[in-house]
């Protein structure tokens, strides 16, 4: 039976059928129809104060759900605004559908110049979607979010981004009923039974396998999974960069990548079993050059290794480096008949040389203790020392900033196995609308940020959001009055530095006028009875830590790991 409804209220009903429950975007007329029939169908609209804000909400929203996310822009300057999130939706691999309204046929196919907020949108977008197209005739509804659902679940997930002509989306037309899901999403790709069967053998008889999990298991929400394969396999586990949060920090089979214990693991190893990551720059590509004469590559892994990798897009399995074998399909669906295998073998596992690393990894990590003193203003590594204390175990963590990002990666060191941040792009000043989508996906867990005072100023009235939405989040605001990270390299190379102070602002402050909490701490005895008042409020909350800037500038432990790459011929790792 056909429905007779306004293309408007169809894209409000085929964003429903597909299990969309918010939309990310600022109020705005042209899309009157589809916002109408979405609230009507009990979705919710969630509007941030910039385009690109809500953009990010929705990003974090996807990771948080591993459902897809949509937001939108205006036609011209709003759907503009969304290109910086588009380039970072494809760089991060995150299935966000772009709405942007546009100008009608006859004004964009015209001659005549200049047009009123009728930019070119779809070409400039797609380079960096998995599909861009703009809707010319009321037939095509359905096709083209059929198409974009498709995408963006089918291999790696991307963005896709359709223009809505606006003087369309109020005509009536007649549509089919919808179809079940299953008729128009792709299908699940497998490999064949006898490669999961032989990566099984080869685990069976390995001496020292090492388990690395990637941003794919994020995203495919298969964390428990992997944790269940790294037991059977009694291995290190060697995150790759963006699979932070794959598994906790904490975790008795967790070493760190690049460096003491962990580095000993990959390059000692005769199996390296990477899954849910490209094997990307941050992981030198395997020890795969791009030219000869660059510096930074090699020694990470060993020169006589097995190379698995279980990667969901056949397009990025064994492009960067050369593969022994490749299981292409979806994590979930692979790892549980790997599993399976592997518990009708008899594993011998590492158990004793991974107890040796994991109490070097200690010791390690009891030496950025004692690195971390007690001084005024407050030493970096002791402020997430101290604030962490207060951060519950199954809360979320977010993780932004320039150099506080770099002290994050080796100070965090929790139960948590909910990580969110900006780890293809660096795309600074995510932070904040990451913690708005996450809290807003998980509405009964903590949700805290551990940002810097740049980062935070990107959208800083997004904190108005979470107020105006009852979003307790905790924002911990690493404060040093301006960019420290540039310092080291301006200083280097020139002597002097250029604009890197601000001036100072009470960000706690801010944080109260807006109607949240807000708590100020000049000295490390301050921190944790702080943090302990911003969760207890059960309002949005900013924790300013005063920070000595020359010490983040200079001396994050292992930094060179993330910022080897100022110039081309270094690894960027």
């Amino acid at each position: 039976m056909k429905v007779s409804q306004t293309i408007g209220s169809r894209i409000a009903d085929l964003l429903i059928h597909e299990g969309v429950d918010k939309l990310f975007t600022l109020p705005e007329v042209t899309f009157g129809d589809i916002h109408n029939r979405f609230v009507e169908r009990e979705g919710r609209i969630i509007a941030g104060h910039h385009e690109t804000a809500c953009a990010y909400m929705a990003e974090s929203y996807a990771q948080s759900t591993g459902n897809i996310a949509v937001t939108g822009g205006n036609c011209g300057p709003g759907a503009s605004n969304l290109l910086p999130a588009v380039v970072h939706s494809d760089a991060e691999g995150l299935p966000v559908l772009y709405l942007g309204s546009e100008r009608g046929l006859m004004a964009r196919s015209s001659v005549r110049s200049p047009k009123f907020q009728c930019p070119n949108l779809v070409d400039m977008v797609k380079p960096v979607t998995k599909f861009a197209a703009i809707l010319e005739h009321p037939e095509q509804v359905d096709e083209l979010f059929y198409e974009a659902f498709r995408q963006m679940r089918y291999g790696r997930p991307g963005p896709v981004y359709l223009g809505l002509p606006f003087d369309m989306l109020r005509e009536e037309y007649e549509f089919e009923a919808l179809p079940a899901k299953n008729l128009y999403r792709p299908a699940r790709i497998m490999p064949p039974s006898e490669d999961i069967k032989r990566v099984a053998d080869i685990l069976e008889s390995a001496e020292l396998p090492v388990l690395m999990p990637g941003a794919g298991v994020r995203i495919s929400k298969t964390h428990e999974l992997l944790q269940q394969l790294a037991e059977i396999l009694k291995c290190p586990v060697v995150r790759t960069y963006g699979g932070r949060g794959t598994f906790p920090d904490t975790h008795s089979q967790v070493l760190d990548f690049g460096f003491g214990p962990g580095l000993e693991a990959t390059q000692q190893a005769d199996v390296i079993l990477v899954v849910g990551s490209s094997i990307g720059e941050k992981l030198m590509f395997g020890d795969n050059l791009y030219f000869s004469e660059q510096e930074g590559f090699g020694d990470f892994f060993g020169s006589d290794q097995t190379w698995i990798q279980v990667e969901k897009d056949p397009q990025v399995a064994g492009r960067n480096r050369l593969i022994d074998i490749a299981l292409v399909g979806n994590i979930e669906d692979i790892i549980p008949e790997l599993i399976s295998e592997l518990k009708l073998r008899q594993v011998r596992g590492c158990s004793e040389k991974l107890a040796v690393w994991q109490e070097q990894r200690r010791d390690i990590f009891q030496g950025y203790i004692e690195a971390a003193k007690d001084i005024t203003p407050v030493h970096p590594g002791r402020l997430i020392l101290e604030a962490q204390k207060s951060i519950p175990d199954d809360a979320i963590i977010v993780s932004d900033g320039g150099s506080i990002f770099l002290w994050q990666q080796r100070y965090l060191n929790n139960k948590h196995s909910n990580f969110l941040a900006t780890l293809k792009m660096g795309m600074l000043g995510v932070g904040l609308p990451y913690a708005i989508g996450a809290q807003l996906a998980e509405p009964g867990k903590r949700v805290c940020l551990v940002t810097g005072d740049g980062a935070i100023g990107f959208y800083m009235m997004e904190f108005e959001t979470a107020v105006r939405y009852q979003l307790p989040v905790v924002i911990v605001v690493a404060y040093d009055q301006g960019w420290a990270l540039e310092v080291p390299y301006y200083e280097y190379r020139f002597g002097k530095t250029f604009e890197v102070d601000n001036e100072f602002v009470r960000m706690d402050r801010l944080a109260m006028e807006m109607g949240g909490h807000g708590e100020f701490c000049q000295t490390t005895d301050e921190i944790q009875p702080a943090m302990d008042r911003a969760f207890a409020s059960g309002k949005p909350a900013i924790v300013q830590i005063v920070m000595d800037r020359r010490i983040s500038a200079y001396e994050a432990p292992e930094a060179d790991l993330i910022y080897k790459w100022h110039a081309d011929k270094v690894a960027y790792i």
